[in-house]
């Protein structure tokens, strides 16, 4: 009895263990965790978007086992954003109109990645369309996004630029003499040819002339065809054309002092670097004038005989700082 109560016992024992105690069976590995090193780098010079933001929008998009490998530089400046992927070793850049939201940027920005690429997916109707993220946990369904439309034209497209400057300058022809000018540029963004038309305002100069001196300006106006190219946020830009000026003099210390007008006209070149700011474009150029028509003034005396000539600079070289503000 004693026996058979032991072995009782010891069956209850080890049905209780193996509830208590259940043996070691095989499973399912474990997923790995972790992800490998990201193909595509993303550097932003702002958090408005940041680089995390513009990777979680892109993941929306294409599964990051499909991104293409490169690196995306983001440079934030006002309502716009400068974009330039690198890949195998070549260069694309995109200057985007954006709205104040970061989330709106950051998905406009993955939306520029995968048009660039080719790797944005699309409906039997050719509708571009957001794919959820894989699910990491077993039994869940991927959800799929409502479909958008991307709009690649307004995306790519350069845009025009308009601006309207004014600065002080140095002449240094024929002495030194400071001014001011007036300049309205029209151009393509990032890159691209478009005109520019200036006036020019020097102060006068002085030039002697025995036995007396001789004071005279030149007011310029000037049309040329401008080019223009971004460098990161140096606008870099160069200009060639016409130019014609109004000669204005006058005398001091002859028996009769009087003025005189003359026109002239020749060739303008000059090159520009500026730095936006805000609005604004703080800008510095130096600018050339070479005029055709030589330009003299002869002093007679009141019995007939040439008393003195001077012959004007044929060319003026200026250099000049200011601000202009940029329109959209």
């Amino acid at each position: 009895m004693a026996t058979l109560g032991l072995a009782t016992w010891f069956c209850i024992a080890l049905v209780l263990g193996g509830d208590v105690f259940p043996l070691a069976t095989a499973a399912e590995p474990p997923e790995v965790g972790g992800s490998a090193e990201p193909r595509l780098t993303i550097e932003s010079d702002s958090a408005c978007p940041s680089g995390p933001a513009v990777l979680d929008a892109l993941a929306t998009l294409v599964p990051p086992a499909e991104w293409p490998s490169g690196m995306v530089r983001i440079q934030s400046d006002a309502d716009t954003l400068a974009v330039e992927l690198i890949s195998d070793g070549s260069s694309t850049q995109r200057r985007l109109h954006v709205a104040a939201d970061c989330g709106l940027r950051a998905t406009t920005v993955a939306l520029v990645i995968v048009t660039w690429t080719g790797q944005l997916a699309s409906d039997a109707a050719g509708t571009p369309v957001l794919r959820g993220q894989t699910a990491g946990t077993h039994g869940e369904v991927p959800v799929q996004a409502p479909p958008v439309t991307v709009s690649t034209p307004s995306v790519v497209a350069t845009a025009a630029e308009r601006e309207l400057g004014a600065g002080l300058l140095l002449s240094v022809s024929g002495g030194i003499a400071p001014g001011v000018r007036i300049d309205f540029v029209e151009t393509r963004a990032p890159r691209g040819l478009g005109w520019l038309v200036g006036l020019t305002l020097p102060a006068q100069r002085q030039s002697a002339a025995a036995p007396g001196t001789i004071r005279w300006t030149r007011a310029a106006a000037n049309i040329a065809m401008n080019g223009r190219l971004t460098l990161h946020r140096l606008v870099v830009s160069a200009d060639l054309g016409l130019a014609g000026a109004y000669t204005f003099t006058s005398t001091d210390g002859y028996s009769i002092d009087q003025g005189s007008e003359a026109l002239t006209g020749g060739l303008v070149a000059g090159m520009r670097l500026a730095v936006p700011w805000r609005r604004m474009r703080v800008w510095t150029d130096v600018r050339a004038y070479k005029w055709l028509f030589p330009q003299t003034i002869a002093f007679d005396a009141l019995t007939g005989g040439r008393v003195a000539t001077v012959e004007l600079p044929s060319f003026d070289l200026q250099w000049a700082m200011g601000l202009a503000y940029l329109f959209r």
